[in-house]
């Protein structure tokens, strides 16, 4: 018999979901990098420029990605502590993981699981063997800006998703 026994994680308790506003609240969580997707993210936020999104990165970034966050008017929160995450994500509608390359468990999609927050990721490496669509978050092909449009959108238009998939 085999058994899978995930990373352990700090524990962190379900935040109370805020109620949805005009503005969709999509929250890029982890260290703004190459790896992890930022570009496919920026490009994702130009082609969302006209629509009610409002975009935040939480992670450390680079002096170059600040500039381009600031041109994109996607706000930068820096980095934070495990234990920080339920105060910074209390008005997040969702959790963007972007990953570009095989992640081989993912830590961040644990914890935002955890705090009961809907996640939109990559489907890179071990990430869509934990996610089941429509059931405790949603997927969107690796690297692909305009999948990755299309699905926020989706999302966004159809609210109810986001209360089928609260854990």
């Amino acid at each position: 018999k085999i058994s899978i026994v995930p990373h352990g994680i700090t524990q962190l308790e379900k935040i109370a979901r805020p109620k949805l506003s005009k503005k969709f609240r999509v929250g890029f969580l982890g260290n703004a990098t190459v790896r992890k997707g930022i570009f496919v993210f920026l490009e994702a936020v130009k082609k969302l420029h006209n629509q009610d999104f409002e975009f935040e990165v939480f992670g450390i970034s680079s002096p170059e990605i600040k500039t381009k966050c600031s041109e994109l008017k996607v706000n930068i929160r820096g980095g934070y502590k495990t234990q920080q995450l339920p105060k910074l994500l209390h008005n997040i509608d969702l959790v963007l993981i972007a990953s570009v390359v095989d992640e081989t468990f993912s830590l961040t999609l644990s914890e935002a699981l955890a705090m009961g927050i809907p996640v939109l990721t990559s489907d890179a490496g071990a990430l869509k063997e934990r996610i089941e669509e429509g059931r405790n978050g949603f997927l969107f092909r690796t690297g692909d800006s305009s999948h990755l449009v299309e699905k926020l959108l989706f999302i966004k238009d159809n609210p109810q998703l986001l209360k089928d998939v609260q854990t």
